[in-house]
């Protein structure tokens, strides 16, 4: 918040001159629209626009070593701990990323997940829609993250202890059970998202702005159907290793 509180109208001009430019949107039209006299309005709207480069993306390497990192926050105004786990993973567009996608349902998305099944079920965590999910990034690497929500009386390091157990033994856990209720949630997430106007525009534009074709939305569906058992373990196995996580508590101080 200091940070924020310290920002200039200079900083804030600067920053939109950077990255709002032309160069670096992308402009995804759809509906009951004629193609070619929207096309004429877009122009129209936007074709004085003076270019200008876009700017290269910043490293989202890790800097130094890549252990452990934790995170302790208290707060007197939280109810109950809250943990957030996470882990760095491909980013959008390389190939794991779609497994990734997977595993991330197969750990925390619904009822049926290995964290549901086991902590929110153990009483450990209050249940949750979506206990997991993957943070879509380009670049260097994009994030596999845990948000759980401890049930009363629960400290966080007690769920921080069972969430782990959970994620290091996924990769032996897992049966052909898991990967069909994960993947079918996952396509089923994304059919929803493309039936509305706007939600078919933001996956195609962010197609568009990853893959450079927005043609790449129609194989998004295929190649999730097309993980295997086989990838989600060994990939699990890979990237779900507790020195290479980041941990957030936020602990609710008991006066």
């Amino acid at each position: 918040m200091k940070q924020l509180e310290q920002l200039t109208p200079g900083d804030v001009a600067g920053f939109h001159h950077r990255y709002y430019g032309p160069g670096n949107a992308t402009l995804t039209l759809v509906g009951d629209i004629d193609p070619a006299s929207a096309v004429r309005l877009a122009e129209a709207c936007f074709g004085d626009l003076a270019p200008r480069i876009p700017p290269e993306l910043p490293s989202m390497s890790p800097a130094g070593n890549r252990s452990q990192q934790a995170v302790v926050l208290e707060s007197s105004n939280l109810p109950d701990d809250r943990v957030h786990l996470g882990f760095r993973i491909p980013p959008v567009g390389d190939p794991e990323h779609d497994v990734v996608t997977v595993l991330g349902a197969v750990l925390g998305l619904g009822r049926g997940s290995l964290l549901a099944r086991s902590l929110v079920e153990g009483g450990l965590v209050l249940p949750a829609g979506e206990l997991m999910t993957v943070w879509r990034c380009s670049g260097d690497s994009s994030l596999l993250v845990a948000g759980l929500r401890a049930a009363p009386g629960v400290k966080a390091e007690e769920v921080e202890a069972a969430a782990r157990d959970v994620m290091e033994a996924a990769w032996s856990q897992m049966v052909e059970d898991d990967l069909q209720r994960a993947s079918a949630l996952v396509v089923a997430q994304v059919l929803r998202h493309m039936e509305t106007v706007s939600g078919r525009a933001d996956f195609l534009s962010e197609m568009t702005t990853v893959f450079g074709d927005p043609l790449a939305a129609t194989g998004f569906v295929h190649r999730i159907r097309a993980v295997s058992l086989d990838d989600l373990r060994d990939t699990a196995r890979r990237l779900l290793v507790s020195d290479d996580a980041f941990v957030v508590k936020c602990v609710a101080r008991r006066d």
